[in-house]
């Protein structure tokens, strides 16, 4: 019995010895094995903020192109380019002479039909004359006052006069030149109020509505940042390039000019102190998981690696937000670079 028992004794020692022994072969391959060099980044928490960006332009909210209501010569241009004029204000005069004459001519006619009217209605009242001449001189005076009212209508139509407030940025015509309906001559604009129209992807249209808030800057004015809010959504989608605008609108403006190139970023997602990791230290497992490696720290400048999974929220500007995980706070240390043909528990160095 006691022979047996110190059989079984030696036996169970003989292969504790050699699996300690083989264990320690192990370690000591381990420590051995070339060490792969890595980089390593403690996690943070702070604020993570994804955001939409695009492209607009701006447009004058007032801006004409100004043609004369009938045609003629340009006899006088009041303004030049650059002037800033007033709501009301006469810019071209058009040449009235013809206008003018026949207009005389119709007061003289008319002049002649009330009085031969007044000799009518004295006639009428002594029982003397005709209801017929009567009648005629009350057409003939109506006549002509159409024709009067129609003649003076056309020489206040001979003009252009500014429909707003704003500056004259451009003129198409010269004194003596021919001009019509047709062909605008004159443009003005007011930069005073300017609308900002976007396109954005149909993707984001849930994200979006009236009041959202906006950050707009300039390429060509890199100092300025302004914030404001959309107050209008497209109501369809442009098949060209599946986008929605949204427009906003600027007030006081005394610097930006009509279709100035403008970018537009607004903030969909933002999460304060949240746990965000750099997006180059996550990895692909061939089952289509996101993970990274922590670095567990054994000495000098030599850490062990553990793959950890992560659950990624949303990613923007090299940077990921990632959903809590028990084993990554923001003590905890990960591989940022090097962590291609490592696996777990390998040993690693710091660069």
């Amino acid at each position: 019995m006691n022979t047996k028992y110190i059989s079984r004794i030696s036996t169970l020692v003989f292969i504790s010895i050699i699996l300690f022994s083989c264990k320690q072969v192990e370690e000591k391959k381990a420590e051995t094995k070339p060490m792969s060099l890595v980089k390593i980044k403690k996690i943070e928490r702070k604020d993570f903020k994804h955001e939409i960006t695009a492209q607009g332009d701006l447009k004058c909210k007032k801006e004409s192109f100004l043609n004369p209501e009938i045609g003629g010569l340009v006899s006088t241009i009041h303004v030049k380019e650059g002037d800033r004029v007033s709501a009301g204000q006469l810019l071209i005069s058009i040449d009235t002479e013809l206008l003018n004459l026949g207009l005389n001519e119709l007061e003289t006619q008319l002049e002649f039909a009330k009085f031969m009217l007044n000799k009518q209605s004295e006639l009428k009242e002594k029982g003397l004359g005709t209801e017929m001449e009567y009648e005629t001189s009350i057409n003939q005076v109506a006549t002509l006052n159409a024709k009067k009212r129609s003649i003076s209508a056309q020489i206040k139509k001979a003009s252009i006069i500014a429909p707003f407030a704003g500056v004259i940025n451009k003129i198409n015509t010269e004194k003596g030149q021919m001009i019509g309906p047709q062909v605008p001559v004159i443009h003005l604009i007011n930069n005073s109020e300017m609308d900002l129209i976007a396109g954005v992807s149909e993707k984001h249209l849930k994200k979006i509505k009236p009041g959202t808030k906006i950050q707009v800057t300039f390429p060509n004015f890199t100092d300025t940042t302004l914030q404001l809010e959309v107050e209008q959504t497209g109501k369809n989608i442009h098949a060209t390039n599946r986008t929605f605008e949204i427009k906003t609108s600027i007030k006081n403006n005394s610097i930006f000019l009509s279709n100035m190139l403008a970018e537009v970023s607004i903030t969909d997602l933002f999460v304060p102190n949240g746990l965000v990791i750099p997006s180059n230290s996550i990895m692909k497992s061939p089952n289509n998981v996101d993970f990274v490696f922590i670095a567990i720290k054994k000495g000098n400048k030599k850490y062990s690696v553990k793959e950890v999974q992560i659950e990624v929220i949303e990613k923007y500007n090299g940077e990921t937000l990632i959903k809590e995980n028990p084993e990554i706070t923001d003590q905890t240390m990960i591989v940022i670079e090097g962590a291609r043909g490592i696996s777990s528990k390998d040993i690693v160095r710091i660069d």
